[in-house]
């Protein structure tokens, strides 16, 4: 949580779906898990299988990552949004406090509202764009820092057709924790 956390308040709040601070959250990880993926495929039937059984489940994106990327689009939408912190506040009591009432369904509601305006088509919509790499005008910085992630940390390229079986096994696991 605390890189995704970090690269959101180095880098920003995601303006597009060219946002290199996804790469060091729930981007990186779905990178990860393609990477899984396709190490594991023989196992399976299919390639969304494969990946159906590590999103959300496996150890390399699993149900802590998940939420964990899930509370970093959201305390970060509460650190950028809150006018009203006491003169006191500091980054362990708003982490304190969003923690304190915040179940799974909860959390997964306030990050698709966060991070994709509420939508599930949007999610989809940006997993796609963000997979095959991005646009707008961060877009050819995240071509280059995907480039980069992927030759060091996901060697397994993937095709469209895998790309679109990511964007339905998350928008899947996205969908059971709503």
């Amino acid at each position: 949580m605390m890189v995704a956390l970090n690269s959101l308040l180095f880098w920003g709040e995601p303006q597009s779906v060219s946002g290199i601070q996804d790469l060091g959250g729930w981007c990186g990880d779905l990178l990860t898990a393609i990477n899984d993926a396709h190490r594991q495929i023989k196992k399976y039937v299919s390639f969304y299988d494969s990946l159906s059984a590590v999103v959300g489940k496996d150890k390399s994106f699993g149900p802590e990552d998940l939420i964990d990327d899930m509370d970093a689009i959201n305390l970060y939408s509460s650190i950028r949004t809150e006018n009203n912190l006491p003169d006191d506040a500091t980054p362990s009591s708003v982490i304190t406090e969003y923690y304190s009432g915040h179940g799974n369904e909860q959390r997964a509601n306030s990050y698709l509202n966060n991070r994709f305006n509420g939508s599930l088509d949007t999610l989809s919509s940006d997993t796609k764009i963000l997979l095959s790499g991005g646009t707008g005008s961060w877009g050819q910085a995240y071509s280059i820092a995907l480039a980069a992630f992927k030759k060091f940390k996901a060697p397994y390229d993937y095709s469209s057709s895998e790309a679109a079986d990511v964007v339905k096994v998350y928008q899947n696991v996205i969908n059971s924790y709503l």
